[in-house]
């Protein structure tokens, strides 16, 4: 199955793949991705500076549309 990749940057920006998106278009956009496949499989990726509030409302547009393969990446200090 093809995942998605929503990206949350320390500046507040989201992005659904590679591309720019608001709240309600990342739902949009997911709910359509999610007709295709039920199964499908989200990845999260957020920068540690990110606002918390963006990606609890990314999570809760997965729950809200029963997007259960979720995946959190994290990137190590080094």
């Amino acid at each position: 199955p093809q995942t998605r990749a929503i990206t949350v940057t320390r500046e507040g920006n989201v992005f659904l793949d590679a591309y720019p998106v608001d709240m309600q278009q990342l739902e949009l956009r997911l709910a359509q991705h999610k007709a295709a496949n039920p199964a499908l499989p989200v990845v999260l990726k957020a920068d540690a500076d990110a606002e918390y509030d963006k990606v609890m409302q990314a999570l809760d547009i997965c729950k809200r549309l029963d997007i259960v393969e979720v995946g959190l990446v994290t990137k190590r200090e080094q």
